[in-house]
């Protein structure tokens, strides 16, 4: 069951002169399974093809080389923060008109969690840090109400689009616990989710996650998205068929993909280290021989996408220990020299997702 402490992770972006301690790196993959411990498994019944994503944006020191300040170019690292409603105000606004109604700067903040546009959980420094906020919540007027401090609203447009704690389509809840800020629509909604089992109940995302571990997804993961199944044969959009001309439209519509196996639950995780850029996919199954077809049919899209000079990935099958005995990961790993702070392999695919374009799990 989901415990009533929200550890989790929030962001650490910004280019501050003078400011207190950083949020310093932490392990990005630990941070993202206290994330996902926090939120239902129904996530993972989501049709949305992007169920949930993590930003761990004080691994950022690992793309520019040093501790911060970061330049804009490596705060653009941060590709997914695009689909976490906080976060997004920040890439629209920039860091000092974002800090100032955050109570927080950027870089002070560990890493965020986003679950479609009505939920973020924010993982600060420390208690204090966190307390902190609350108290500058406060003094902006959100009143409390049980547990949560409640914005009493009325949102005008501008403040949606440029403040972090009143960007949520209605007013936000916002509940502390530990060094953890849950911000939602709805102060009764966190005691729903409470009651639920946690996502990583689930076998197939705990394999996962194993996956993405046995890649090398410690310190230096960045950012990671939840795949929904729905993603593995999506139908066919005309206007991306087109794309090609009319020939190649109508190749792809006499000869269409096979049948990419469906998974349970997957990952996408952009990998950092020294000189180094990492893509990891990793898809859940239950059944093992899916899970192997599914790691070769990978392979195989991905030499496609990336083309005759394009960089080799490698394949695997990983079988479930713990709660995830049984269930196996199919695994892709993409590893390379950097683009500058860009990270090219985790951007090909990531692009290809939001062009509705194929990708190595479907399409």
């Amino acid at each position: 069951m989901i415990s009533r402490r929200l550890a989790l992770s929030l962001l650490g972006l910004s280019c501050l002169a003078a400011m207190p301690a950083l949020a310093a790196p932490q392990d990005g993959l630990a941070r993202l399974r206290e994330a996902l411990d926090q939120v239902p498994a129904l996530l993972l019944d989501s049709p949305a093809p992007v169920q949930g994503a993590f930003v761990q944006l004080s691994a950022l020191s690992l793309v520019a080389g040093a501790p911060g300040p970061w330049d804009p170019a490596t705060l653009r690292r941060a590709v997914v923060g695009g689909e976490i409603t906080p976060l997004a105000t920040l890439g629209q606004v920039g860091v000092e008109r974002w800090t100032a109604p955050a109570g927080v700067a950027p870089q002070q903040v560990e890493a965020m969690f986003g679950l479609g546009r009505g939920l973020a959980l924010w993982r600060l420094a420390d208690e204090a840090a966190a307390g902190a906020v609350m108290a500058h919540l406060r003094g902006r007027g959100f009143r409390a109400e049980g547990e949560a401090l409640v914005d009493p609203g009325p949102v005008p447009l501008m403040d949606r689009m440029s403040d972090p704690w009143r960007s949520l389509p209605g007013p936000s809840a916002v509940l502390q616990q530990g060094a953890s800020l849950l911000q939602l629509q709805d102060a009764a909604a966190a005691a729903q989710l409470r009651d639920q089992p946690a996502a990583t109940s689930r076998p197939a995302l705990e394999v996962a996650l194993q996956g993405i571990a046995a890649r090398g997804g410690a310190g230096g993961l960045v950012q990671a998205v939840l795949l929904s199944p729905v993603l593995a044969n999506p139908p066919a959009d005309p206007a991306v068929l087109l794309q090609g001309g009319m020939e190649a439209a109508r190749k792809a519509l006499a000869e269409p993909p096979a049948a990419f196996p469906t998974w349970q639950a997957g990952l996408m995780a952009d990998l950092a280290g020294p000189g180094r850029a990492g893509l990891v996919v990793a898809l859940g199954y239950a059944d093992c021989d899916k899970a192997k077809r599914a790691a070769a049919e990978m392979g195989e899209r991905w030499r496609r996408l990336a083309g005759p000079g394009g960089a080799a990935a490698q394949t695997a099958l990983l079988a479930g220990e713990g709660v995830a005995k049984g269930a196996c990961a199919a695994l892709l790993q993409v590893e390379g020299a950097p683009d500058g702070p860009r990270n090219p392999f985790f951007e090909t695919v990531w692009n290809a997702l939001m062009r509705r374009q194929p990708t190595p799990f479907g399409g």
